[in-house]
């Protein structure tokens, strides 16, 4: 829910106007569409009734932020007109409450996300109102608080889905008092829950974002408005090019990325090639001493870092290149493997990854076919493909929950030794932490629906040798196949 998400603050911007909040969330909505992002609009409730003291209402004029709050009231009906705009939009809502009332309010209108707002986390009461009178998903923001009552919050609401804001709560924020390491800290300390940034930096300054996404950051919140604007607030005009930002940032740091193919295939026509460097004989030992390194490799040959001592099968002469004893390169040994998928699978994708944990030579004994259909905040599917007597070694997850429902075939699973077979139709569902491989021997098509897990590695293979390598080692990405 909320990885790459857009938090549009409303605030008191609306100026106490419900068209011109209107006005605001069109704008919003107008981006949102328009660069096809997930976004949400924020609102903030108090119940004037009760929030402020009775005798403090005569203080309005001397006090700046009474007179702010009761100069910019709505009504809860004004509330409700500007809640359904934003899903006309197909945005989220979300709204920070600033006392138990308006906590009743944010249920009865079902609000989607509760924010709790810097000054509010210190608020017990309102905390735990929060914490066990509300369903909702929850973000903390994190102005003015020390680590040591952070920790106390992400245990007090660990039981409700959380993200966590980097706040600084200077309006605007200066650049030396970004402290934009805490991004990095809290991803540290916080491995489980999704980190954002709060910013209240001038509007006109679309580096911090850079930097924040740079270091981690995966959500964003930034007070917007039209027309009438504080030294925080953004137009939409402002808020376009701050998007834009992050969309360059996103794409020039990209993800962790599997080697295309195309890319593997361009580069090995520039790897040298190993040649005899004088004749041999059928039964002779090749050393390194009888071999040399030149390019171009030859189209069958192995590339230099693929030599290993051997003795010879038949004779060659001096220059001949030294060829993989099948003659087939692991390049062909793959395409060849997905020819064969394809023919057992003709829907096959044009973008999939090939899975050889035990090299590409061993393909047709460990290994599969995959490739992610969604990949959505909560959730993803994979379809996952095996030929007959096809096997993928044992591992275990320590955050996915992960559910295989049987297409094509017959799925056979080990789950912590106890053998479980499924059929067409037939599913099963493994809980973290818990060891398990699959087999088949007639060949299988199955998806995986799982938890959606993007930020940290989450297979851990049972055989040291397989978990030692990388995704680059151990899957091949087809592209356009």
């Amino acid at each position: 829910m909320y990885e790459d998400l857009f938090v549009f603050e409303l605030a008191n911007n609306h100026q106490g106007d419900v068209n011109h909040g209107l006005r605001i969330i069109d704008e919003m909505g107008k981006i949102k569409n328009k660069y096809n992002i997930k976004a949400a609009v924020k609102f903030q409730f108090r119940d004037y009734e009760t929030f402020i003291h009775r005798d403090a209402m005569a203080q309005k004029d001397t006090n700046d932020k009474i007179n702010r709050f009761l100069s910019t009231r709505l009504t809860w009906e004004d509330f409700e007109t500007m809640i359904k705009r934003v899903r006309s939009y197909n945005m989220l809502t979300m709204c920070t409450p600033f006392d138990e009332s308006s906590v009743d309010y944010i249920n009865n209108l079902d609000i989607d996300i509760i924010k709790i707002g810097s000054p509010s986390l210190y608020d017990t009461p309102l905390l735990e109102k929060i914490r066990d009178h509300s369903t909702k998903p929850v973000i903390i923001s994190s102005g003015g608080c020390e680590i040591e009552h952070i920790d106390k919050l992400v245990n007090m609401f660990k039981n409700k889905y959380l993200g966590l804001m980097h706040c600084v709560s200077i309006y605007p924020t200066p650049s030396e008092k970004m402290y934009l390491s805490n991004i990095t800290e809290f991803i540290k300390r916080y491995p489980n829950i999704t980190i954002g940034f709060s910013t209240h930096e001038d509007p006109s300054n679309n580096d911090v974002i850079r930097v924040a996404y740079a270091l981690g950051a995966r959500m964003f919140e930034k007070h917007v408005g039209v027309d009438i604007l504080n030294k925080y607030s953004a137009s939409p005009e402002q808020v376009e090019k701050w998007i834009l930002s992050y969309i360059d940032t996103k794409k020039l740091i990209g993800e962790h990325r599997l080697i295309d193919e195309a890319e593997k295939r361009d580069l090995q026509k520039l790897y040298r090639g190993v040649f005899f460097n004088k004749d041999v004989k059928s039964g002779d030992y090749v050393t390194y001493n009888d071999i040399y390194y030149a390019f171009p490799r030859d189209a069958n040959g192995i590339s230099s870092d693929e030599f290993k001592p051997f003795v010879v099968e038949t004779d060659f002469t001096e220059h001949q290149p030294i060829c993989y004893s099948s003659n087939v390169t692991n390049q062909n040994i793959l395409e060849k493997y997905v020819q064969d998928v394809k023919t057992f699978f003709p829907n096959l994708p044009k973008t999939f990854t090939v899975s050889h944990h035990y090299k590409p030579e061993n393909i047709y004994k460990n290994g599969c076919v995959m490739y992610t259909e969604l990949n959505e905040e909560l959730y993803s599917k994979k379809t996952i493909i095996l030929l007959p007597n096809q096997h993928h070694p044992e591992h275990y997850h320590k955050i996915k929950t992960e559910t295989f429902l049987v297409v094509e075939g017959v799925l056979d699973l080990v789950v912590d030794r106890e053998r479980i077979t499924l059929k067409k139709n037939e599913s099963y569902t493994i809980k973290p932490g818990v060891k398990h491989s699959f087999t088949t021997d007639i060949g299988v098509i199955f998806e995986e629906i799982a938890t959606s897990i993007t930020k940290v590695p989450d297979s851990f293979y049972t055989d040291a040798d397989i978990q030692a390598k990388s995704d680059s080692q151990r899957k091949t990405l087809f592209t356009d196949y």
